[in-house]
């Protein structure tokens, strides 16, 4: 009995204080900031917007087609799934609380896994997912990335569990809602190589069993497609985010956009060959590698993108006596954080700056991103060669 009390009397202290702190304060966030927090391009974006998703069921309900214009963005079963709670925003509040909660427990035990039981490095994970400013933010702000997240991990969860039919599964999920989710099929052929055959069969048929169902969803109709999936593709909403597109395709003379569109879209996809090679024998670092390169070259990304594998970097504890730019790197990214909405504010509602206030900012949290990606690959080379 004792040693049941200090159990739980642990667990109060370790998993329950960040976990209250971290519903407080998303609540009081959504309290206090909501309306403003929905129109900041950080947390917002087409493809997790709330208020849009209430737009594609109002579409929906009155028997429109939700996916004839450009305002809805997200697959249809998402479209079913969320349907009946979009019009209780605090009850879709506590979707995205419960999400959260579930999220940083997976976190927790998949950094157990990798670290051996590690208490401080499974501590630090839970905190950095629940008190992170990027995911109060998001989740205050009712972005869909919430979600999308818990499949991310729950994906993770299976990965470095070795339960690879359903990693697979689940990835192929993933890719129907995010095509970008295509350059962790590397990570299949680096961990289960003797499963190829087997898994690519699970994988084909899962994505193809996901857009039936998405067909006969949309009412037997591939609109959808066109905007999701294209969407993504094309880029034809070039309104202001945290990535590299917007400001781009602003710029570039129309004659010359189809070919840097081809080579923005390919860009991403070039590296799946050339890390798996680099890092075969690190399944899990080839992983967190690609989660950085999505978060950083998706045609519209938002701070819910980088929530995960930024949780995550300290189960690479091995790797920091190697890191050079640690210092650079996190007061860069702190100035982002502060620097984005004083830049966004200067531009859009005092009129008193430019596009190239905001886009300065994007360059400097994409180099972010750029700088853990290869200062990670150098530090487990550097630790390999020694």
């Amino acid at each position: 009995m004792k040693e049941r009390n200090e159990i739980f009397k642990y667990i109060s202290m370790v998993a329950l204080q960040p976990l209250s702190l971290s519903i407080l304060l998303k609540v009081i966030s959504y309290h206090f900031w909501h309306d403003y927090l929905i129109k900041c391009p950080e947390f917002v974006v087409a493809t997790n917007s709330f208020e849009r998703l209430k737009e594609g069921v109002f579409l929906k309900d009155i028997g429109e087609d939700p996916y004839d214009g450009d305002l809805f963005h997200m697959q249809p079963l998402m479209l079913i799934f969320l349907k009946y709670i979009v019009w209780f925003p605090k009850g879709f509040l506590l979707l995205l609380l419960f999400f959260d909660t579930w999220s940083a427990f997976l976190l927790r035990s998949i950094s157990d896994k990798l670290t051996g039981g590690d208490e401080k490095v499974k501590n630090l994970v839970f905190i950095l997912f629940l008190l992170n400013p990027m995911a109060i933010g998001t989740t205050a702000a009712l972005s869909t990335s919430s979600i999308f997240n818990f499949f991310v991990i729950l994906s993770i969860h299976y990965y470095v569990n070795n339960e690879s039919e359903k990693y697979t599964s689940l990835l192929s999920f993933l890719t129907s809602l995010n095509i970008y989710y295509f350059t962790l099929l590397s990570t299949i052929v680096v961990k289960f190589p003797k499963k190829k055959i087997l898994l690519s069969t699970i994988f084909i048929t899962s994505f193809f069993l996901i857009h039936g169902l998405n067909y006969i969803l949309s009412g037997n109709s591939f609109q959808y497609i066109q905007s999701t999936y294209m969407f993504q593709l094309k880029v034809p909403e070039l309104y202001p985010d945290v990535g590299l597109f917007w400001y781009m395709f602003c710029e570039v003379f129309l004659h010359f956009e189809s070919f840097f569109l081809t080579v923005f879209q390919i860009h991403i996809f070039i590296y799946m060959i050339p890390l798996a090679i680099t890092l075969k024998r690190y399944p899990f670092l080839l992983l967190h590698i690609s989660l950085i390169i999505i978060t950083c070259f998706t045609s519209y990304p938002s701070y819910g993108d980088a929530i995960i594998y930024l949780s995550l970097l300290p189960t690479h504890y091995n790797l920091f006596k190697k890191i050079k730019k640690s210092i650079i790197i996190f007061g860069a990214l702190i100035s982002c954080l502060v620097l984005f909405p004083t830049m966004w504010t200067i531009w859009m509602i005092y009129n008193a700056g430019n596009a190239n206030f905001y886009f300065s900012l994007t360059l400097v949290y994409s180099l972010v991103h750029i700088f853990i990606a290869s200062d990670m690959i150098y530090a487990q080379t550097s630790i390999t060669h020694e």
